[in-house]
């Protein structure tokens, strides 16, 4: 039997399954396999999967289920001891399964390891704010978590999380009536009972698509307050004072996304941010607090097109400055190969 169940759902995904399948592939750790579940597809991924010609790899087809269900009938499937699951859209690092392997190993009470995340776009190009090149999700709760997930999804993506086989056998699979937010639901009740482990390196690379951003946000916002409610309907009543700070999360999230969307849509980013701090006053006092406002400012002082062009130019002035100061760096290192190769330059 495999030491980890790789679990994968596509649908029509063949425009970025074959690269993220190479990141599965070139993993350090090669004792797994992957329960590839074709969800519904009507391109040509029972041909291209076949022509592989790799044993790891057990396709099911199925007809189109959803995400959740997809990810449900890849459990079922599975035969490892641990399980993590990978978006057909995601990257991950060649070490992430080894590196959480081997924290699960060696903290057998734990039943849910995560990374750090970093956002990529269509191109796999790394989704950068005002003057920042990267972005990267950084969460670093662990042990007992269940105050974090109640306000927020901690994970990042699914495609972060490894998690001990018997946790599903204790708190079920994946609530196939929701979309956005079954990945939230499971690692909630997942966290009721387990503690957590993070491995703070960007391990995975989450792919958001701009134009599903776009159209998709007010979906999303809904069924994660759908979610919201239902996960308030079994937390103990200590913890219910977290469920105005969850809705808070909820709205700041989705006007950080206004802003990043095609339209840089600042006048619902800032409706949306005055509802998030109704909801969570603390939350104005944040440092992404101040870089959102800054964002909103900025888009309605100069627009959509003069906006990004201004966060060109910060990058590329960024990026300069930091060649300055690597090469004023070597040479007061007093490095004679590195002061000829500078001369030389």
């Amino acid at each position: 039997m495999p030491k980890v169940s790789v679990v994968m759902t596509a649908y029509n995904a063949m425009a970025y399954l074959p690269q993220t399948m190479e990141t599965l592939l070139w993993q350090s750790f090669t004792d797994f396999e992957l329960v590839l579940v074709n969800n519904g597809s009507t391109d040509n991924i029972v041909e291209w999967v076949t022509q592989l010609s790799e044993p790891r790899i057990k396709l099911i087809s199925q007809e189109n289920r959803g995400i959740p269900g997809g990810l449900n009938r890849g459990i079922a499937h599975a035969q490892g001891e641990y399980i993590t699951f990978l978006d057909a859209d995601d990257l991950w690092d060649p070490t992430k399964l080894e590196k959480q392997v081997k924290i699960l190993d060696e903290n057998p009470e734990v039943g849910l390891v995560y990374n750090w995340v970093t956002l990529i776009d269509e191109h796999s190009k790394d989704i950068g704010g005002l003057i920042h090149r990267h972005s990267i999700v950084k969460f670093k709760a662990e042990g007992d978590v269940r105050k974090q997930l109640l306000e927020q999804d901690i994970i990042g993506c699914g495609s972060s999380a490894m998690v001990r086989r018997v946790c599903f056998e204790e708190v079920g699979v994946f609530d196939p009536s929701f979309t956005i937010a079954a990945d939230w639901d499971m690692w909630v009740r997942i966290g009721l009972h387990y503690p957590f482990k993070v491995i703070k390196e960007p391990l995975t690379y989450y792919r958001k698509h701009s134009r599903s951003m776009t159209s998709n946000w007010q979906a999303a916002m809904r069924d994660c307050g759908v979610a919201i409610e239902k996960i308030f309907s079994y937390v103990s009543p200590e913890l219910q004072y977290l469920k105005n700070h969850s809705y808070g999360r909820l709205y700041f999230y989705h006007a950080q996304q206004r802003v990043r969307s095609l339209e840089r849509d600042y006048c619902e980013a800032s409706r949306l941010y005055k509802k998030a701090v109704s909801y969570y006053p603390r939350l104005a006092y944040c440092w992404s607090s101040m870089r959102l406002n800054l964002t909103i400012n900025l888009l309605k002082l100069l627009g959509a097109h003069r906006y990004d062009r201004l966060i060109k130019l910060l990058r590329l002035l960024v990026s300069h400055t930091k060649k300055k100061l690597m090469r004023i760096t070597v040479l007061l290192s007093g490095n004679e190969k590195a002061l000829t190769n500078e001369i030389v330059k």
